[in-house]
């Protein structure tokens, strides 16, 4: 049993009904339905097309023009019907090489405006082989387009998978933090010393599940380029003062440990998405808190420096580097990355024997598309068995 010809929908855009390359691409689409291997209906104008795109299936738009500023206008149009079907133009594009638009711009600006494919009606002279180019040319477009559509299809599901994730994850999170706080807070009555080391480790517990999830949406909705920064000019010494106080001296008492904040100079405003930046010093320093020994001391290092001299992160970069960053660092004195490893941390779902034993491997990821984000650069100099320093440069 022969497959269903294809259905294609031919609108011709010429200035002219004379142009002889394109009446032998039509004569040549006539052929290839006699064959049965397409059936082609024609649209009188663009306007005309969109409706019967809408009220019949087609499977490609076949767009015959004479003229480059009206192939053009016409793709744009056919693109703002947002149809979701591929378009083929047959033009003669090699005889525009001299004019106004070469072929190879003009090729750039049609797929652009919402081409496809582009054909030379040039090359359809030879009759034998110009039904095998045009047929060709056809299913390799159909075949682009529907694996595009698939890849959109699976962007789709990774999405409401993602929104799914969102809501199912979040919400029994949630509910059982204010179960324990409840606990904690001694609200249902009375507990031992027992029971509330125990309170205190599921409250632990928790807060590195929400922290897990967040990381893992955060990356996902970055990885989409779906994150717009609020950018704010930001005392940035107070913003770390807050931090450590609120959030990061507390998660230090089980192992006695203590955080030192260094600044070396008076620190300037800044302009950043405050509370993305805290997350990136909150990742860096929690690593460093889990893996550093008991009564160790982890240093925050602030310092402000002028363009790196060096060819860090490279040498093309730096022409157009500002010329004064803020540099943040995170010391600890824990076991230390081989430097086989250090180029996989910053990867997604990377994970590294020393520094990531469990969880998602997207804290450094994260860390990464936020301080980019900013315009900035991430990186850690580490030596085995003595200890790591993460850190990060914002633009001033």
């Amino acid at each position: 049993m022969l497959p269903e010809p294809k259905r294609l929908l031919l609108l011709q855009a010429n200035s002219t009904s004379s142009e002889a390359s394109l009446l032998r691409a039509k004569e040549v689409l006539r052929l290839l339905e006699a064959a049965h291997t397409y059936q082609c209906q024609e649209a009188q104008s663009v306007a005309a097309l969109g409706d019967m795109l809408l009220e019949q299936h087609y499977d490609a738009v076949v767009l015959l023009a004479d003229e480059p500023e009206r192939a053009l206008k016409v793709l744009e149009t056919i693109k703002d019907q947002r149809t979701d079907r591929p378009v083929l133009l047959i033009a003669p594009l090699s005889t525009w090489e001299t004019g106004t638009f070469s072929q190879g711009a003009f090729t750039s600006g049609a797929i652009e405006a919402g081409a496809s494919a582009c054909l030379d009606a040039m090359q359809l002279e030879n009759a034998t082989l110009a039904w095998g180019i045009v047929d060709r040319t056809i299913r390799f477009m159909l075949q682009a387009h529907r694996m595009l559509k698939a890849y959109r299809d699976q962007e789709k599901n990774k999405e409401l998978f993602y929104a799914t994730l969102a809501h199912d994850l979040k919400t029994p999170i949630i509910a059982e933090h204010k179960i324990l706080t409840h606990l904690q807070d001694e609200t249902f009555g009375p507990l031992n010393e027992a029971q509330r080391e125990v309170v205190a480790e599921l409250i632990h517990s928790n807060h590195y599940l929400t922290r897990m999830v967040s990381n893992l949406l955060s990356s996902y909705r970055y990885q989409q380029d779906r994150v717009r920064l609020k950018r704010a000019a930001t005392d940035y010494q107070a913003l770390l003062e807050k931090l450590l106080q609120e959030k990061l001296l507390p998660l230090t008492r089980d192992k006695k440990q203590t955080i030192q904040l260094v600044l070396e100079e008076t620190l300037p405003v800044i302009s950043i998405d405050p509370l993305e930046i805290q997350r990136v010093v909150f990742n860096l320093t929690i690593n460093a808190i889990h893996y550093s020994p008991e009564n160790s001391q982890i240093v925050i290092r602030v310092c402000v420096i002028q363009k790196p001299l060096s060819a860090e992160p490279s040498a093309e970069c730096l022409l157009n580097l500002p010329e004064r960053f803020i540099k943040t660092t995170v010391e600890d004195h824990g076991p230390g990355i081989q430097s086989e490893q250090i180029p996989k941390l910053f990867q997604p779902y990377a994970t590294s024997k020393t520094l990531r034993h469990v969880g998602t491997g997207l804290g450094l990821y994260l860390s990464r598309q936020i301080v980019e984000a900013h315009g900035g650069h991430i990186g850690v100099n580490s030596i085995p068995g003595k200890g790591s320093a993460f850190y990060f440069r914002l633009p001033i």
